[in-house]
């Protein structure tokens, strides 16, 4: 056979071959935290396999079909809030949205901490919060809020983060996450609930929450990028 006749053949028998259906990126499966079965919740996207308990191997594609559900309580009051939060956001776009829900000035610093004794705090006071540490190992805890992802603090429902805003009057804040929910065709972050008001801040009866629809809230959330 020439060469000619031996190429003419391949080429047809390969051409000829039916073709695998592309990849979907649409999740075949529910999301992954409603897994009870099993330590290691696993997403299944048609071309790998992502582990949710171990933090690693997923990409901001594997999650953009995705929403946390976070119930935000401010501590010793009756004051709630539920958003909806992108899961790539970072600790500090988390801050903002903190501050527009509860209508808080942002005059003040703030801490957020994890279950394993980490700090998050703003980059620059960073090197402030780590010479106010008493031991290095401490001073080892501090981190950058800008550089953690949310994905990464919350792995799983009912896991929750602590957030202080003015340390002089201490408002705490416990960020749990209830529910990962479908991504909807509509703007993130929102707020989806709103139950009481909080404190005044400085204890200045003037800088009160302003009485607020949720449209109104999820309309100031919209502001961050």
């Amino acid at each position: 056979m020439s060469l000619y006749l031996w190429v003419r053949t391949f080429l047809l028998s390969y051409f000829s071959q039916p073709r695998p259906p592309p990849l979907s990126r649409t999740p075949s499966l529910a999301p992954p935290w409603k897994a009870e079965e099993t330590r290691h919740t696993v997403l299944r996207n048609d071309s790998r396999d992502i582990c949710f308990d171990c933090k690693m191997r997923w990409t901001a594609k594997d999650l953009e079909f995705y929403v946390f559900v976070l119930l935000v309580e401010v501590l010793d009051t009756e004051t709630t809030r539920i958003v909806e939060v992108p899961p790539t956001f970072n600790l500090r776009k988390l801050h903002c949205v903190l501050q527009r829900i509860f209508a808080w000035r942002d005059n003040h610093m703030h801490e957020f901490r994890t279950g394993d004794g980490r700090r998050y705090v703003p980059w620059e006071e960073v090197d402030e919060a780590k010479a106010y540490c008493f031991t290095a190992d401490e001073a080892s805890l501090v981190y950058d809020e800008s550089r953690k992802k949310l994905f990464a603090c919350l792995t799983e429902v009912d896991e929750f983060l602590e957030y202080e805003y003015d340390f002089g009057d201490g408002h705490e804040h416990k960020i749990t996450l209830i529910d990962v929910a479908h991504r909807e065709n509509v703007s993130y972050p929102r707020c989806t609930s709103a139950l009481g008001f909080r404190p005044f801040e400085d204890h200045n009866p003037r800088l009160y929450e302003p009485a607020r629809t949720l449209e109104q809230i999820t309309a100031e959330l919209g502001r961050i990028r």
